[in-house]
């Protein structure tokens, strides 16, 4: 069969998920990605994009409906660009995400050898996330919206009705803030004017303490504004202990403030993961599942295996999560990440329990590594929770030097983790152990914890 062009129909067997949740089928050796599409399922599709090596289509009609496929629990799927796996069955979600991470390792990293991957669902599909960023924006008869971005058209908002990510309380909040701000006439920000005042609404939860934060983001400060939205909402109702309002003067499309008003309550929540207890600020980076984080954390220190002697160096920290989840089964714990406001919140949160063996630095990890090599430093394990590039190429080589016997690594971006994997194994180091975590049920992204190991010398302190 001749490969098909743009704007043509194919009837087309789907036989895998890949890597973002589109359906793969293919005509002779030539890809398809549908979107919806499951494996399993016949379908008929219209091809939008065609490219040299594959070719992008829609679902005209599922002519075989796959035996795993379910209604969705959303009326806004799939409009929305969050909840792209909404319409597979739960478990079959995770376990595509497992496959996934095997298929990177064997086709990115060219590894011929894979641990048995181990799987771990979420505690909740639904109803997990502590936080989300609702966006303000304008309707076609430049009417005040507050929702999500319709998928793959990230300059459009439409109204959140219902969203079962978060809570019933944080739906409620943005139907409240929504409603109040068109009474007043507060205008929804305009970025191609860059003009107007409202940017973003952010709610942060504590899942286990039961605090509610609401960041109202805008163009300039609005504390006024807010006091007037607030007046006309039920805070108490919909369960709000504390509202700031965080101050974005420029284009960026970035829920983050130069600077920040209080404007009920404290400008922070709380929240409590195995025991320890974190300080949240608005602009605060934390593990966005709580729950599942405990899973995560648990996986990482049955990885390290530490026994209470060992020196530990935790790169990429953030505010500490990981660290404070193995301080009591390890001697001393050094954390660096080069966002000073992360530094200041791990800091915060050690002091806050009371822990006495950890310290954390202001430090970009490759340079941190350097410094470690330059200076004899020795660690037992090291632990590294990347962004989703992965680890800085130089980073590799500079941790071969150091020559920790255990390496950890967090990772949510597979084929990042496959060719950092591949780097590594170059080295001398070994795939030991390999887990894929279910973060974020509902959509496609995937977490993993890998644990390398190298035989090494000790050196002489």
């Amino acid at each position: 069969m001749a490969v098909p062009n743009k704007g043509e129909q194919v009837r087309l067997p789907v036989t895998d998920l890949a890597f973002g949740g589109m359906g793969v089928g293919k005509i002779d050796d030539f890809v398809i990605f549908v979107s919806g599409a499951l494996p399993g399922e016949d379908v008929t599709a219209e091809i939008i994009k065609r490219k040299k090596n594959y070719a992008e289509a829609r679902i005209i009609q599922i002519d075989s409906p796959s035996p795993d496929r379910i209604e969705p629990r959303c009326k806004h799927f799939p409009l929305c660009g969050g909840c792209r796996l909404q319409h597979l069955a739960y478990e079959k979600q995770a376990e595509y995400k497992r496959s996934q991470i095997h298929d990177s390792l064997k086709q990115v990293g060219g590894l011929s050898e894979i641990p048995e991957i181990k799987l771990i669902l979420s505690k909740q599909p639904f109803y997990y996330r502590n936080k989300m960023e609702y966006s303000f924006g304008l309707s076609a008869d430049n009417e005040l919206q507050l929702g999500l971005h319709p998928r793959g058209r990230w300059g459009r908002v439409f109204d959140v009705e219902e969203c079962f990510l978060q809570s019933e309380q944080s739906a409620a909040i943005v139907a409240a803030v929504r409603k109040a701000a068109q009474e007043l006439s507060i205008p929804a920000y305009d970025q191609k004017c860059h003009e107007g005042l409202l940017r973003y609404c952010m709610i942060r939860e504590g899942k286990r303490t039961g605090q509610r934060m609401v960041n109202l983001v805008t163009l300039k400060s609005a504390e006024s504004e807010i006091g007037q939205i607030l007046q006309r909402i039920d805070a108490d109702r919909v369960g709000i202990t504390s509202v700031v309002n965080n101050v974005n003067t420029r284009k960026a499309t970035i829920a983050y403030g130069e600077y920040e008003y209080p404007v009920l309550g404290d400008p922070f929540i709380y929240e409590e993961i195995s025991g320890t207890k974190f300080k949240i600020s608005a602009n605060s980076f934390f593990q966005t599942n709580s729950l599942t984080a405990e899973s995560l954390f648990a996986e990482v220190a049955e990885f390290a295996g530490c026994q209470g002697n060992e020196k530990v160096l935790d790169l990429y920290c953030g505010t500490g999560s990981i660290s404070f989840s193995i301080q009591d089964k390890v001697q001393n714990l050094i954390g660096v990440d080069s966002e000073s406001s992360a530094i200041e919140d791990a800091i915060t949160n050690r002091d806050i329990n009371g822990i006495g063996n950890c310290e954390f630095y202001v430090y970009d990890s490759l340079d941190y590594l350097k410094i470690a090599n330059t200076s004899g430093q020795h660690f037992d394990v090291v632990i590294a929770d990347p962004p989703r590039a992965g680890m800085h190429p130089k980073m590799i080589p500079q941790i071969a030097q150091l020559n920790p016997p255990k390496l950890v690594y967090v990772s949510c971006n597979p084929p990042a983790l496959a060719r950092d994997c591949a780097d590594l194994i170059e080295t001398g180091y070994r795939l030991e152990r390999l887990t894929c975590l279910d973060m974020f049920p509902q959509t496609p992204h995937i977490e993993a914890v890998a644990l390398f190991t190298r035989p090494t010398v000790r050196r002489l302190q």
